[in-house]
């Protein structure tokens, strides 16, 4: 774990600590502090006693979340995530922790669903208009479909935990995390 890792896990317990601590309360006065972030809004709320608090707490948030867009984005074409895709079929990149972390936790999710849950869903994702693709005239032909699907399946994605690699064994697929990075992002935050 990198230092800059630890310091945000750390700052991440201490607003745990103190939102479980002052959640409990029944003080009813609450003050929110909203932001645009990951193409949604976040917001984190406090009980009254914390307001002076509520800047550096949303600062600490803001940081988290621009640390995982950054990494794990589809449109920051200089992402992680981006690389990843890029190199499919072709060689391992060197990822961070956290996004590591993410995409760990993805396999283990597609393999508690048996496939229901598949970040390497973004061919048929992109194939039907979303996530960056072309909206499609007409439903795509069976072949185009087929194509997209072939390119799918989180069995193909191989990481190396020692050394914070990941690899995409076949050319042509493509990783989106938008059904999990957002939830990381307010794990670590919380």
């Amino acid at each position: 774990m990198t230092p800059r890792l630890t310091i945000r896990l750390a700052r991440g317990l201490c607003l745990a600590a103190l939102l479980i601590q002052t959640g409990c309360s029944d003080r009813r006065v609450l003050t929110r502090q909203t932001w645009t972030t990951m193409g949604t809004l976040a917001t984190i709320t406090v009980p009254e006693p914390e307001v002076p608090r509520l800047e550096a707490y949303a600062a600490t948030c803001r940081e988290i979340f621009e640390s995982v867009n950054r990494d794990m984005s589809l449109y920051n074409t200089n992402s992680e995530l981006c690389a990843l895709n890029r190199a499919a079929g072709q060689k391992a990149v060197p990822v961070s922790p956290a996004t590591l972390a993410v995409l760990q936790y993805s396999l283990e999710y597609g393999r508690l669903s048996q496939g229901c849950f598949d970040i390497t869903i973004a061919p048929l994702v992109q194939l039907w208009g979303f996530s960056g693709g072309s909206a499609p005239a007409a439903i795509p032909p069976p072949e185009q479909i087929q194509a997209a699907r072939e390119r799918v399946g989180y069995s193909h994605l191989i990481l190396s935990s020692p050394a914070g690699h990941a690899f995409l064994d076949r050319p042509g697929m493509s990783v989106d995390l938008g059904g999990i990075a957002k939830g990381y992002a307010v794990d670590v935050s919380y």
